[in-house]
């Protein structure tokens, strides 16, 4: 062979050796680059995700930040709105504060005004006690001369009751006189004749006893009113009429009145103030 050609095989033989040699290393280093290509793209992917979680807490922690920061602007306002409302009222209180001194001075004046006026109405006080002590000596001076001067009334009224009785006994005494003078006995009509009068009742009464009405008229022993004596009971009607209303029997008598026990006789009617009586229908 010649020599060319084997010196051509001899650096083909190399060329495939060294060809050979390159592709092994190629395929060692590919398959190095493919393994850290997919450990590069899944630590892409982590810091991805990492990245995604950073800015959502970032986002979270700008809103919580927003919040914080409205809230502190409304507590801002809030404090602000507040210590205008100190200011105004503490210049509210210092006026108040000034009217306040002010009134206590004039408190003070008139402190000084009352003690004087106190001093003066010590004096007076004085003067009305000595003056109500002197009254209260004339009052007892005086209370007791009235209550000699009751005694005294008393003592007169008794002695003026004793002198009515007296004096109304003799003129009892005297009608009754005056009765057989004229030729009928004590307590009968004189000479038996009734003489006609005309009165009123004046009240009514309910004797407990004996369920009896009582009444009393204003007709006595001087309008010839007699104990027992038979008393007519009319009330006036309309025009000139009257209705008959019974009997009052005479159980006491007095020199100007008279007390009677009604008896309606069957009619049904009943006594009352103001009725007619009657000591005889004839005139």
């Amino acid at each position: 062979m010649h020599g060319l050609t084997k010196a051509l095989v001899l650096l083909a033989a190399l060329a495939s050796i060294f060809l050979a040699a390159l592709t092994m290393s190629f395929q060692v280093n590919a398959e190095k680059l493919r393994t850290e290509l997919v450990s590069a793209r899944a630590m892409a992917d982590a810091h991805e995700q990492n990245a995604a979680t950073v800015a959502a807490e970032h986002t979270a922690i700008e809103e919580r930040l927003r919040r914080d920061y409205d809230r502190v602007q409304n507590e801002l306002t809030s404090l602000k709105n507040d210590l205008r409302t100190v200011q105004s009222t503490a210049e509210q209180l210092r006026g108040e504060k000034l009217a306040a001194e002010q009134e206590a001075e004039q408190f003070k004046n008139r402190i000084g005004q009352y003690a004087g006026m106190g001093e003066t109405h010590s004096q007076i006080i004085s003067a009305l006690e000595q003056e109500i002590t002197r009254l209260r000596q004339g009052e007892l001076a005086w209370r007791q001369n009235e209550i000699s001067l009751a005694d005294r009334i008393a003592d007169l009224e008794s002695q003026l009751e004793v002198v009515n009785q007296a004096n109304r006994a003799l003129e009892e005494q005297l009608v009754q006189a005056r009765r057989i003078a004229e030729g009928g006995a004590a307590g009968e009509a004189p000479g038996g004749i009734v003489v006609p009068a005309m009165g009123r009742v004046l009240s009514i009464e309910q004797y407990r006893a004996t369920g009896a009405t009582l009444a009393r008229i204003n007709l006595g022993t001087n309008d010839g009113v007699f104990e027992d004596q038979t008393i007519y009971v009319t009330r006036p009607g309309g025009g000139d009429r009257s209705s008959f209303v019974g009997h009052l029997r005479i159980i006491r008598t007095h020199l100007q009145w008279a007390v009677g026990r009604f008896d309606d006789l069957g009619t049904g009617a009943q006594v009352a103030a103001n009725d007619v009586v009657l000591t005889s229908f004839r005139r």
